[in-house]
């Protein structure tokens, strides 16, 4: 393939798109033009009367790349089709690079396409560099003995138990001869501390556990150093970290041994003798491999990067282990690899159950590149389950037998499981019984891990694997266990003191390593599970068709076989009752339930609506029949006769549910109840059922309703189904191909205004795709609503927010919402229900009292008992949703249709009371924002300021950044325009885009707040206020200006800043003094970057003058005395530049006797200390520079007894680390210099 030069100053780009999509790739085009790239856009090249296709051709004849922009409007465009047709073939024959630009979410690929790496229209950066050709890889050098790529090889060899033999390759050469190295007690006593890892509990803190933790990985670190790392080996390695740092070069470090106990040591946590971690350094790839087994193996397979997901979560009491947090645990997986999901690049498949079987029969439908499984574990073995919940230990023969079962075995196989890469005394670890069995490559843990380390960890691991043509898994890991340890030590800094796990992740290989997969080879479009689910009056469920529900299903059926459990707890019933709001699952999960126990050799007979006995006899014949047992062929023909009396029916079906496992479903009982589900709408039907209650025995009912059967709870118990869960929802999206591309802001919106109800799910879907739905009877329904309602299909679906309204009309209508608030009404209770509808997560009846109460203390017992018996009526009419916990909800959907139907004073009321109930006790982070949000839905706008500023404060303390904008975003964008803070949350966010690397969109909305505060200004001259606050705009603005290279801007934006600072300084000078340094010594560092060192000096000088003056006012004042140091040491570094190294000298003295007054007043401050050895290390500087070598020692010394001391108090600290790592070095330079 031919790609656009790099050196080609203006490569060719023709842009082949539909005319409807002009205004959009106008725009792309327009900034490929920016970026000095020809494109070629028909509007700006044929004019009036030029013949369209000779200008066509004559573009196509020229073109360097072809960006074809595809978009849901692709069909019928017969220009487009013809020009991609004629790029293809100039790309067979002349091997000119194509790119297609996906312009909308899930649209399909033109076949000729599909095998092409694909870019999404806002990767703008990525799509300039393909077309320049560059890729990431540098530029080719001259040649070189060395390989860019390195690889320090580390042998080992049991000699006896205590002793074993090491030996290192350093780019397959011998840099280190075998050595005996003796395994002494330091070092069996700190890896048996490792595999017992100590996590966080109620009787030992966690800043206790995670101090133990850091004291005693870094003994164990130090301990399998000297194992491992011992003479010749550690200055090799510590050779090839330096010369591999300064050519950019990565180092592949590879353990390699043929002894299990060996090849499971930590060697993640080993450290050199000057104390750096390697597999914490930049650039470095630790692995293992165990040697003595057949190195072939297979090439990378073809993309898109496919995760086959398999969680073991068996129910609690039926494993000894915590019950693993699922949902935080797939969500993280999602998350990991959405965007490359959006763009076809990457695929996953989670299993609803995590048993071998499910695993076998996934494989052997399609390959994957990673099988992820997760469970807790122990050495050799992980805990998988079966649909029951029970647990399923699995040894690694048993998974690899799996794997070569199939025929599709996967390149790599993640344990994401305690213990699954440590050997026990008597058998290997799990990860070495793979290698042997034949898996290439395993990741594993070393020790106990944490469920938020192993979340996290699968998160970051994923999102790098999503990347690249031909990613590694050794490099993914290394990303991530750098990325992760960072973060943990910025916690601590934050005050989150989390134990060390950087050494717990290991990656096994039995052979050299190869790439997960090869974007390179024609893309394989994986097998997508758009389920069609069985048809019938209630489908009997596959095991993979029913989302979620785990728990609900198990309980049902335990009810249903008479399990010990379930008899325990409430005693023997005669069947089970589900309940729920219309749509929310309950036959789905009641054909689930009959395909379990048709499965085990049962009838299932199941009747929808309205029945009658004769149908209901009919049924059951035929169920009888089918299943050919010959004692009952005469009670099957006796059914099936419609002369048989009731009289008689009756008891023979009642006979049947006493003595044969038959289940009877009962599905949409609530068609024979009256509306709200208070009496039965023909009294026989209601006798019928009481005495098929009375004689189930081994055989059961199951009956799904949305109200509860009367007069039945003696007999029948109780299900209740709410939402989906938030990861269960998003596996649904993933299998409606309306809504699982959409964008993350579209896929927000439906959470919060739909929910996890699934029929409306699949409404919103199907209306998206005009009327397509997955499962027929969703489009009955769907079609029957629109009839009903007068809504034009061909018009239904132009946008989200209008497919959204009109899919909450249907479901209004489907679930008769407007008759069942009718009933509500009249029995008093619509008021409790508007209330409730407002809380977006589940509410107690305690908290819903309150609100209703109208005070602001808690409600009284009688106020309590009133909303409790409010609540019962409203459960009963499936308008509300009871959890466990006792705490009620309203489904997202009904709530939003509720809040239409409400007058607006009302709802507000409804807000307020709701936001003032979530602040009036303790809170957490997600009850404040809800609160906040409450407020603002209420107009209650300072309120909602008060608590939005709290929420930010407690963000950026702990260093939440992310969140941190995007809830500062949201509050300024539901502010109105005139509100006083709304400027002050757009400039938090900008604040948290600078921190997060997005300077362009931070300048964005700086000038947004620059623009509100310069119309305030001039409607109100002297409010000082907003001159100040117009001041630190500027000053952010020149700062984002400095930080984009754009040193001009920067410098208009400080004076207009100095010019406002002048004004204010002059008024009030007391209080805008030291805010008129600050811009001053702004002017001065930008002046010194621009190289106007006379401009520099002027501005600094008068920084300084106003320093010393307000430290002399205050000189007891601490930070004023700061400030004044900072100013010194920058004239200090002004001369310095200006080669006037006595001058620099001078300053640079009195910053340090500043420094060393304050480390005095204040010892116990590590800035102090920190910004004394700074000053130290300046002073060593400029005198050794000015040739007085002898007199920079004391000074370096002393830098370096601070760093050591700090490093020492905080070994988390990656700034103290660094600190003394420079120390070090300056100290040797210092003594190589002497």
């Amino acid at each position: 393939m031919t790609l656009a030069s790099p050196n080609a100053a203006r490569p060719k780009v023709f842009c082949s798109h539909r005319s409807v999509d002009k205004p959009r790739v106008r725009e792309i085009a327009r900034k490929l033009r920016e970026a000095g790239i020809d494109a070629w856009l028909d509007e700006w090249e044929i004019k009036p009367g030029e013949d369209i296709v000779a200008k066509i051709n004559e573009a196509l004849a020229g073109y360097d790349v072809a960006l074809i922009f595809v978009s849901k409007e692709l069909e019928g465009g017969k220009w487009l089709q013809a020009e991609i047709s004629a790029i293809t073939t100039i790309t067979i024959e002349d091997g000119k690079q194509v790119i297609p630009v996906i312009l909308d979410p899930d649209v399909p690929i033109p076949p000729l396409l599909r095998s092409r790496c694909r870019l999404a229209h806002d990767q703008l950066n990525e799509l300039i560099d393909a077309i320049y050709g560059r890729t990431g890889k540098p530029e080719l050098g001259p040649a070189r003995v060395a390989a860019t790529q390195r690889q320090f090889l580390i042998r080992l060899r049991r000699i006896s138990e205590n002793e074993i033999g090491v030996a290192a390759l350093q780019d397959e050469k011998p840099v280190a001869a075998e050595e005996t190295v003796r395994l002494g007690a330091g070092f069996y006593f700190s890896y048996a501390d490792f595999l017992r890892a100590r996590l966080p509990g109620a009787r030992r803190p966690e800043m206790a556990v995670a101090s133990d933790q850091i004291r005693e990985l870094q003994s164990l670190g130090d301990a399998v150093g000297q194992a491992v790392f011992h003479g010749p080996i550690a200055s090799a390695l510590t050779g090839l970290l330096k010369e591999a740092a300064q050519a950019s070069e990565e180092i592949d470090l590879i353990i390699e041994t043929s002894d299990p106990k060996l090849l499971a040591i930590p060697f993640e946590a080993a450290r050199l003798p000057d104390g750096r971690i390697p597999s914490l350094e930049n650039g470095v790839r630790v692995s293992r491999r165990l040697s003595g087994l057949p190195t072939q193996g297979h090439g990378p397979q073809p993309g898109p990067l496919k995760i086959l997901v398999a969680v073991g979560a068996p129910d609690e009491g039926t494993t000894p282990n915590a019950v693993l947090d699922m949902e935080r645990e797939l969500q993280s997986i999602l998350d990991a690899v959405e965007k490359a999901r959006a763009l076809g690049n990457a695929y996953v498949q989670i299993l609803d159950v995590g048993s071998p079987e499910e695993i076998k029969r996934a494989l052997l439908e399609q390959p994957f590149h990673v099988l992820h499984l997760s469970g807790h574990g122990n050495a050799g073995v992980l805990d998988l389950e079966d649909e029951d919940g029970n647990r399923r230990p699995v040894t690694a023969v048993d998974i690899a037998g799996v794997l070569r079962e199939s025929g599709k075995p996967a390149p790599l196989v993640f344990l994401a499981s305690c213990l699954s890469g440590a050997a026990g005394s008597e058998a290997a670890s799990l990860a070495h019984g793979l290698l042997e069995n034949g898996v290439p490559a395993v990741m594993a843990m070393q020790t106990s891990v944490t469920d938020r380390y192993s979340t996290q960890l699968a998160a970051a691991f994923y999102a790098n694997l999503a990347t690249g043509d031909r990613p590694l898994a050794s490099r993914a890991l290394a990303l991530a266990r750098r990325d992760l340890e960072q973060a943990r030590r910025d916690a601590t800094q934050r005050g989150e003191h989390q134990p060390p796990e950087y050494a717990t992740a290991s990656l096994f290989f039995s052979r050299a390593e190869t790439a997960v997969l090869d974007r390179s080879l024609e893309l394989v479009r994986p097998i997508e599970h758009g389920r069609q689910p069985a048809s019938g009056a209630v489908p009997m469920l596959s095991i993979g068709d029913l989302i979620g529900r785990r728990q609900e299903l198990r309980r049902i059926l335990r009810v249903l076989t008479d399990d010990e459990r379930s008899v325990a707890a409430i005693g023997r019933r005669s069947g089970c009752q589900v309940l729920g709001i219309g749509g929310v699952g309950k036959s789905a999960v009641a054909g689930r339930a009959m395909s379990r126990l048709a499965d085990d050799g049962w009838m299932c007979v199941a009747v929808s609506g309205q029945w009658t006995l004769a149908e209901l006899g009919t049924s059951i014949s035929a169920a009888l029949i089918t299943a050919g047992t010959s004692h009952l062929q005469q009670a099957a023909k006796s059914l099936a006769s419609p002369d048989l009396p009731d009289q008689v029916r009756v008891p023979l079906i009642g006979q049947l549910l006493n003595q044969q496992n038959l289940l009877l479903v009962l599905d949409n009982f609530e068609d024979n109840l009256a509306l709200g589900g208070a009496k039965f709408l023909d009294p026989a039907t209601g006798n019928v059922t009481l005495t098929l209650c009375k004689s189930a025995q081994r055989g059961k009912l199951l009956i799904t309703s949305r109200y509860p059967v009367p007069d039945a709870n003696d007999w029948l118990a109780t299900e209740g189904l709410g939402p989906l869960s938030d990861a269960q929802m998003r596996k649904m999206l993933l299998r409606l191909s309306g809504l699982s591309s959409r964008e993350p802001e579209e896929l927000q919106l439906i959470r919060r205004a739909v929910g996890g109800h699934p029929r409306m799910l699949e409404y919103l879907d199907a209306i998206l795709k005009q009327g397509e739905a997955r499962l027929p009877d969703v489009k009955r329904r769907l079609l029957e609503q629109y009839r009903k309602r007068g809504i034009d299909l061909e018009n239904a679906s132009v946008s989200l927010d209008t497919a959204m309204q009109v899919a909450l009309q249907v479901g209004a209508g489907d679930i008769l919402l407007d008759e069942l608030l009718a009933l509500a009404a009249s029995h008093g209770d619509r008021e409790v229900l508007e209330q409730a509808s407002v809380f977006p997560r589940p509410v107690s009846i305690e908290g819903l009292a309150f609100c209703l109460s109208g005070s602001r203390k808690h409600a009284n017992e009688a106020q309590v008992a009133l909303s409790h018996k409010a609540t019962e009526r409203l459960v009963r009419l499936s308008l509300l949703t009871r959890f466990p916990s006792g705490d009620i909800w309203v489904h997202r959907w009904t709530a939003e249709v509720l809040s239409l139907r409400m007058a607006a004073e009302a709802y507000r009321e409804c807000c307020r009371r709701g936001g003032e109930y979530l602040v009036s006790g303790q809170r957490s982070v997600p009850e404040a924002l809800e609160a906040a949000r409450l407020f603002l839905s209420a107009e209650e706008f300072d309120r909602a300021v008060e608590e939005g500023l709290g929420i930010l404060a407690f963000l950026h303390r702990y260093g939440q950044v992310s969140d941190l904008a995007a809830v500062a975003r949201e509050l300024a964008q539901k502010l109105p325009p005139e509100h006083q803070q709304r400027y002050v949350f757009i400039g938090m966010e900008a604040d948290a885009l600078v921190q997060l690397g997005m300077a362009t969109h931070a300048l964005e909305q700086w000038r947004i707040v620059m623009d509100s505060l310069e119309s305030r200004v001039l409607a109100n001259p002297g409010n000082t206020e907003f001159l100040d606050s117009l001041s630190v705009s500027y000053e952010h603005m020149a700062d984002l200006m400095q930080s984009l290279g754009q040193g001009d801007e920067a410098l208009f934006f400080f004076q207009k800043a100095l010019s406002v600072r002048e004004r204010l300084s002059a008024q009030e000078p007391d209080r805008f003094l030291r805010s008129l340094s600050v811009v001053y010594s702004q002017m001065g560092t930008l002046m010194q970057s621009l190289g106007l060192s006379e401009q520099a000096r002027s501005f600094l000088e008068k920084d300084l003058e106003i320093a010393e003056r307000l430290a002399k006012q205050e000189p007891g004042n601490i930070d004023l005395l700061h400030d004044l140091s900072v100013s010194y040491n920058k004239v200090s570094g002004l001369w310095e530049k200006m080669g006037q190294g006595r001058q620099a000298l001078s300053f640079a003295r009195k910053a340090l006797d500043i420094a060393e007054r304050l480390a005095a007043q204040e010892p116990s401050r590590a800035d102090f200390l920190r910004d004394l050895s700074m000053s130290c290390v300046k002073m060593g500087d400029l005198m050794q520079s000015l040739g007085q070598v002898d007199d920079a020692h004391p000074f370096v010394q002393k830098s370096l007894d601070i760093s050591e001391h700090l490093a020492a108090q905080e070994p988390d600290r990656a700034d103290f680390l660094r600190d003394l790592s420079v120390s070090y070095e300056r100290m040797g330079d210092l003594l190589i210099a002497a």
